[in-house]
């Protein structure tokens, strides 16, 4: 499916961790950014410009800005609430074509199960960090979002596709996954890795591609590039230190890396999104 040249991004705007909510206080409301509804426990009904359904462990509704959304629980519901604005990038996201909008799908399952628990999980340890930790917390935040966000347009196409996953049966990916989220922005070993769960590095890249459609190390660029955009967005910083940040041996090398995903530099990505 091909990209548009700028795609769209999200970029945290407030999350809030729902435990076992009874009822919502208002059974319509109407936001003026996108809000993201993940259930974890329970279910809810909702409706949206026209589509209605029901939302249970495992899914996500996706509702506009300026859209009436009309929501009444169903069985105690624990859930994740996102708000987040959508922000012009070059290539990497998501085909504008297909952003849910009042008439288009709403409602999003989590065929990667596990990453997206783990991702969630990670938005809940991060929930109310401050001071001097807020600054870091909001950057892994908006990371753990835009990974939720394309993994839940990487399954629609899948699922368009007729593809299977195999991801929650594969442990041993999950374990690979971790790893490289907790190396990425040091030095990192693909072949390390393998040895480590006594894999070679043929069968991990294909045995990760399965489980989370990307390769090891298609998935520590994005992680990389990820936090890249973010200190370019926020920060003065001179790109050796961005590099040297995101684990990139150079400034040089970073700038070649970013310009292949992005197809833009990233000086010119910094004069066009600074916050």
């Amino acid at each position: 499916m091909a990209h548009s040249a700028l795609s769209l991004y999200p970029a945290l705007i407030n999350y809030v961790y729902w435990k076992e909510k009874q009822s919502f206080l208002y059974e319509v409301d109407t936001y003026e950014d996108w809000v993201m509804f993940a259930v974890e426990e329970g279910a809810f009904a909702y409706g949206i410009d026209g589509e209605e359904g029901t939302a249970a462990r495992g899914e996500a509704v996706i509702c506009p800005p300026g859209v009436p959304f009309r929501r009444r629980v169903l069985a105690g519901l624990t859930f994740h609430f996102i708000t987040f604005s959508l922000k012009p990038v070059a290539d990497g996201a998501i085909p504008d074509n297909l952003l849910p909008k009042p008439g288009r799908k709403t409602k999003f399952e989590y065929r990667h199960s596990r990453r997206q628990y783990d991702n969630f999980a990670g938005l809940v340890s991060r929930a109310g960090r401050t001071d001097a930790t807020e600054a870091a917390a909001r950057h892994w935040a908006n990371h753990l979002l835009s990974d939720i966000w394309l993994t839940l347009w990487t399954d629609e196409e899948a699922a368009a596709g007729g593809q299977e996953t195999t991801e929650d049966a594969d442990e041993l990916m999950a374990e690979a996954s971790a790893y490289i989220r907790r190396h990425a922005f040091g030095e990192m070993s693909m072949k390390r890795l393998a040895d480590e769960l006594g894999l070679s590095q043929v069968q991990l890249t294909r045995r990760y591609r399965r489980a989370y459609g990307m390769t090891p190390s298609e998935h520590l660029a994005s992680i990389r590039l990820d936090k890249a955009r973010a200190l370019l967005m926020e920060t003065d910083l001179p790109l050796e230190r961005i590099a040297r940040e995101c684990g990139y041996e150079n400034g040089f090398y970073l700038s070649r890396v970013f310009s292949k995903k992005m197809k833009i530099s990233p000086s010119e990505f910094r004069k066009l999104n600074r916050l």
